[in-house]
């Protein structure tokens, strides 16, 4: 786990930042109160909605160590954060389009009508739609963890497996899935292969596993998938269809 006054010091120059962007932004507003209109009250506090969301999102990278460097053995778990955190910056981006959409609409009619309380109501319902849809898209963005990010398969490690001539491998029933769930990785997710040598490997074609080949692992592509470990069974068939093994797996996704 990481240093908590390393994350601190992150957190605080983010607060450090964003109180004096916001010292700016009040500092602007009041600069001319007498050609001061309904517009500007509006763009201004839809820039403080810009910099409370952007905030927000790097106070989360902070927490999260996202732009901090990881030590070798933490780059994976670094690289997860990052697309987590890229995922939730995508969804503000989103937000602050949509806000300040809300905000020019919002200042166009109050120029027009600057006594109208309905526009004001419309445009608050706007943003609390925004806010509740965005805000909890952000939520489980954090929660799901980042498979459904990644792009690349995800391996297990490598199983020994009995026999010398053809056999075949098969998921046993009902799949491979996270304990307390019952949710499979879809079958389209999943591949066998063989190793070739410490890194790398080739496809084992329908599971088929070659005379003299002992070892396998599985590749799975955590596309659409809750992050997690993902435990099941992969049996072993010889040439009449008889299953001769049964090797228990893991995939962390």
């Amino acid at each position: 786990m990481e240093d908590p006054n390393v994350v601190a010091k992150r957190l605080t120059a983010t607060a450090k930042d964003v109180v004096d962007q916001a010292r700016v932004i009040a500092k602007d507003t009041i600069a001319d109160l007498d050609n001061f209109t309904a517009a500007k009250l509006v763009d201004s506090y839809m820039k403080m909605v810009d910099l409370a969301l952007t905030g927000g999102l790097q106070a989360t990278k902070d927490v999260l160590g996202v732009d901090a460097p990881s030590a070798p053995q933490d780059q994976d778990a670094a690289e997860g954060r990052r697309l987590v955190a890229d995922a939730m910056e995508s969804i503000s981006r989103r937000m602050l389009r949509q806000t300040s959409k809300v905000a020019q609409d919002t200042a166009d009619k109050l120029d027009k009508n600057p006594n109208s309380p309905t526009i004001w109501v419309q445009a608050m319902v706007q943003l609390a739609d925004i806010a509740l849809l965005g805000g909890t898209e952000l939520a489980e963005t954090a929660l799901i963890g980042p498979a459904p990010f990644e792009k690349n398969a995800i391996n297990s490690d490598r199983y020994t497996v009995g026999g010398t001539g053809r056999r075949t491998l098969r998921i046993r029933a009902p799949g491979l899935i996270r304990p307390g769930t019952v949710d499979a990785i879809p079958a389209s997710h999943l591949k066998f292969y063989v190793p070739i040598d410490d890194k790398t490997g080739k496809e084992a074609p329908g599971g088929v596993l070659e005379p003299g080949e002992t070892q396998f692992y599985v590749a799975a592509h955590p596309a659409g998938m809750i992050s997690g470990m993902y435990v099941g069974a992969v049996e072993v068939l010889d040439d009449t269809g008889a299953v001769v093994q049964t090797v228990a797996v893991e995939v962390p996704l």
